[in-house]
């Protein structure tokens, strides 16, 4: 079908292990997937939430037993995942929220040396994604918060 992603080589159980590919997907989700493309692969959402607009108004929908949050912009294109340690994010065979903070933290600034720091996450350009850890530095054994996959561009609308 013409503008349907195929979804057939995508890696990852919705509810276990999601392998990431910089730029491009997290599990079965891949970035510039429509709504419809989204509920195809993981079902309806639990719940929607619209980001305040001053920020931007991209809508995230929260499917709480996978720990997966797809967002949409304007036009209803899957422009980004946030994933949580449910979900157990596995990027270049590492994993990242299944591991305490300070490991995910070094293991992500192996995998991208010119990551941008600051205090609670780290953000490579070059991966497309966002590691956030708020107590990496006060409680290292702790896991990470969240990962965020995103395209390119994200960042900069």
């Amino acid at each position: 079908m013409a503008g349907v992603p195929d979804v057939s080589g995508l890696s990852g159980d919705p509810l276990t292990a999601w392998e990431i590919t910089p730029h491009t997907s997290a599990g079965r989700v891949r970035l510039g997937m429509t709504k419809d493309d989204v509920k195809r692969v993981l079902g309806p959402p639990d719940k929607e939430f619209v980001r305040a607009p001053q920020f931007c108004d991209d809508v995230e929908w929260i499917y709480r037993g996978i720990g997966a949050w797809p967002s949409f912009d304007r036009s209803g294109t899957c422009n980004a995942v946030l994933m949580f340690p449910e979900c157990d994010p596995v990027c270049e065979g590492r994993r990242l929220l299944a591991v305490a903070a300070s490991t995910a933290w070094a293991q992500f600034l192996e995998m991208d040396p010119s990551a941008v720091e600051d205090a609670e996450s780290l953000t490579s350009h070059a991966f497309g994604l966002c590691l956030y850890a708020p107590d990496v530095h006060d409680e290292p054994q702790e896991q990470a918060s969240s990962l965020l996959l995103f395209g390119p561009g994200y960042y900069d609308r």
